[in-house]
């Protein structure tokens, strides 16, 4: 006489295999959703400095000092110094400020940060 079906032995190993299989999907699916997350907190973060450096000598005037601003979990910071490689360029009138805008934000315990530097011509002081 031939029995068919499974061994209660043979069901336990398949659902175990199963169990490690699915485990692996959940874990792989889990570190892309964290790998996506992160790549678009920092193309915000980008953006965010950028448009601190363009704001600059525009909405705010180019005069030398720092401006830190928050706005939900990013801090926002602005640094505006004076070039001092252009010294003769204030017989003309002109300057060059260095711009850099420094971005921050929290992502779980960690600490994150994007920062951007530029040139921008602006009056001698």
């Amino acid at each position: 006489m031939t029995e068919r079906g499974f061994t209660l032995l043979e069901t336990i190993v398949a659902f175990a295999a199963l169990a490690v299989i699915l485990g692996a999907v959940y874990g792989g699916l889990a570190a892309g959703t964290r790998s996506a997350r992160a790549a678009g907190d920092y193309l915000e973060a980008l953006a965010r400095a950028e448009t601190a450096i363009a704001r600059a000598g525009v909405t705010h005037p180019l005069v030398a000092g720092t401006r830190e601003r928050r706005d939900g979990r990013w801090t926002e910071r602005v640094a505006i110094t004076r070039d001092p490689a252009t010294a003769d360029a204030a017989r003309v009138g002109l300057a060059l400020y260095r711009v850099s805008a420094d971005i921050t934000w929290q992502d779980g315990a960690a600490t994150r940060r994007v920062a951007l530097a530029t040139l921008k011509p602006g009056p001698a002081p």
